[in-house]
């Protein structure tokens, strides 16, 4: 009865072993995350407003939905709004023209 328990993992083993290597010699390697994603330029604004947490949230929603713009992050207790934008699709001062209209929507 060992004997055959034995001799069922080895060929279990040997089975499910040989397709995954197989599958992992044939997939090609990961590419860097650097040549994924553009790194982008950054742009720091002194934003007033951004004087709560729900404020510096609805700006930072609101900007992260500009179209060109990566990342947001708002920096509530020294008023400063972090941009990383992609500048082959937004202008810097296309951009401040966009988060001034967020700005006042979420001001008003």
């Amino acid at each position: 009865m060992r004997a055959a328990i034995l001799c069922l993992l080895l060929l279990a083993g040997a089975s499910c072993g040989a397709p995954a290597a197989a599958a992992a010699r044939a997939t090609a390697p990961p590419v860097a995350a650097a040549a994924i994603a553009p790194q982008g330029t950054e742009l720091r604004l002194d934003v007033v407003e951004l004087t709560c947490h729900s404020c510096a949230g609805q700006v930072a929603e609101g900007t992260a939905r500009i179209p060109g713009v990566l990342h947001v992050s708002a920096e509530m207790l020294d008023h400063i709004l972090i941009v990383r934008y992609d500048p082959t699709r937004l202008t810097e001062a296309a951009l401040i023209e966009a988060i001034d209209k967020v700005v006042d929507a979420v001001a008003d």
